[in-house]
């Protein structure tokens, strides 16, 4: 009787063992057994298949895993998340019930699954190729940073997201995915692509490609557009009234028609050959960024959420923001500008670092809530500007003409203006005070602090501006 026993504990723990999974990578069973849902329910040390058939997630990210073998007693499991490992290749196909596959940042080159996964992430591995055709439902597919030359996915009518982005695709098929909403392909060497058969696209970034046209007329639900670093000389936003995000910088084109993009928050278009933008009706626009064009005029008078604004590096005589309060950037740098009016009522929201205004040599004057504040804040400013509440843009600026002397220079007393047909005279300090105003041509300064200060005569329908030095 008692060898009966003995034998019959004997096949329950020899049965027991077998039921015992081997993993043969150390990490893979350690992060089993540390799982944050308990694997190990009989807490033996120990993963039995009847343990593994219970999971359906499996959270096994960042373990430095360099294999997985084992992963097929996991019958049940639904969700995957390996991520940040050490892994070569990996098989899955045995596990039929997996819809969701996350795998990115390993070094995989060969991947094995089954027809039910819905969601495949495999970014930032070594793949050269990669064969979806047999995942028919699959929705999500984000197979950005690899080697990819090609990617075919005809059978996945389904697809919603794909993310391409950072592999040496040429060209990109998309005839068959009419359900795509999401759509990153950029960082390739695409350079014709074709987006029609795609009506419910909401996101698309194929920036830095080699694309010299894009047609969007049919992208209707179209709200972030991003075209950036291509060779596009045109662009049809006509049909994308829902647009709200655009970059397109750093292309070739030369016009940019915004007039039915009411719904625009973003707009980045700098870095090409635009001679004129209206933004007028772009009502809602915070970012505004157009610098290194050929831009003669700017209206941003309706633009009054503006917040973050850039037209460094163009040609615009006059800018007038006193309807801009929000403004929290502004960069000017390099332009024509005789007058710039940024009275908002609101300039101590806009940063000492954040406002940029120098590089425009005909600047004199720029007009704001308080010059004294100004001039302690705002010092990226030319030498010869300053700022004043009041700047009196009546006439021309004229720097250069001989019609008018100003004499002794420096002065410790009387400072005479030698000009014909003087209309007025205005004298201020560098912060905009004003020291006098009147038609005097000899005006006496013995009074004032020592210090350099501006002088504006109208005359002739002009502003001449001066600088000199009371000693």
């Amino acid at each position: 009787m008692k060898k009966h026993l003995f034998f019959f504990a004997f096949l329950i723990a020899l049965f027991s063992e077998a039921q015992i999974i081997n993993f043969p990578d150390a990490n893979f069973k350690t992060a089993l057994l540390n799982h944050y849902y308990p694997i190990d329910t009989n807490s033996d040390g120990e993963i039995q298949a009847s343990e593994a058939s219970a999971v359906d997630t499996l959270l096994v990210y960042t373990s430095n895993i360099s294999d997985l073998t084992g992963i097929a007693a996991f019958t049940s499991l639904k969700y995957l998340e390996c991520s940040y490992n050490q892994l070569t290749s990996l098989d899955v196909s045995n596990n039929t019930d997996l819809t969701d596959l996350y795998c990115s940042n390993n070094q995989l080159n060969t991947i094995s699954i089954g027809s039910s996964v819905v969601r495949l992430s495999i970014n930032e591995n070594h793949f050269l190729s990669i064969d979806i055709s047999n995942n028919p439902g699959l929705e999500s597919f984000q197979c950005a940073n690899n080697l990819l030359s090609a990617i075919d996915i005809s059978n996945n009518n389904l697809l919603t997201s794909l993310n391409c982005s950072a592999n040496q695709i040429s060209s990109l098929d998309l005839s068959s995915n009419p359900s795509l909403e999401y759509l990153f392909c950029s960082n390739n060497q695409i350079n014709t692509l074709d987006i029609s058969f795609n009506p419910s696209l909401i996101y698309f970034d194929c920036q830095n490609n080699l694309l010299s046209s894009i047609d969007v007329i049919n992208n209707t639900f179209l709200k972030d557009f991003r075209c950036n670093g291509n060779y596009l000389s045109i662009i049809d936003l006509s049909n994308n009234t829902s647009l709200e995000k655009l970059y397109c910088f750093n292309n070739q084109l030369t016009t940019l028609d915004l007039s039915n993009n009411d719904s625009l928050t973003n707009l980045s278009c700098g870095y090409n050959q635009i001679t004129s933008l209206d933004v007028t009706g772009c009502t809602a626009i915070i970012q505004l960024f157009c610098e290194n064009n050929q831009l003669t005029s700017l209206n941003v008078n309706n633009n009054v959420a503006l917040t973050y604004f850039k037209c460094n590096n163009n040609q615009l005589s006059t800018l007038d923001l006193r309807n801009n309060e929000y403004l929290n950037l502004f960069n000017c740098y390099g332009n024509l500008l005789t007058e710039l009016n940024i009275k908002n009522g609101n300039n101590s929201n806009l940063p000492s670092f954040n406002f940029v205004a120098i590089n425009n040599p005909d600047l004199h004057c720029i007009e704001v809530d308080d010059s004294l504040w100004s001039t302690n804040n705002w010092t990226n400013i030319d030498t010869i500007a300053h700022f004043s509440e009041n700047c009196h843009y009546t006439g021309i600026y004229d720097l250069t003409t001989n019609d008018l002397r100003i004499f002794p220079n420096p002065t410790s007393g009387l400072i005479t203006i030698d000009a014909e047909n003087i209309e007025m005279i205005e004298l201020t300090d560098l912060n905009g005070r004003p020291v006098y105003s009147g038609k005097n041509s000899v005006i006496d300064i013995s009074k004032q602090p020592q210090g350099v200060y501006i002088l504006k005569v109208y005359a002739n329908n002009k502003i001449t501006i001066r600088k000199f030095v009371k000693q």
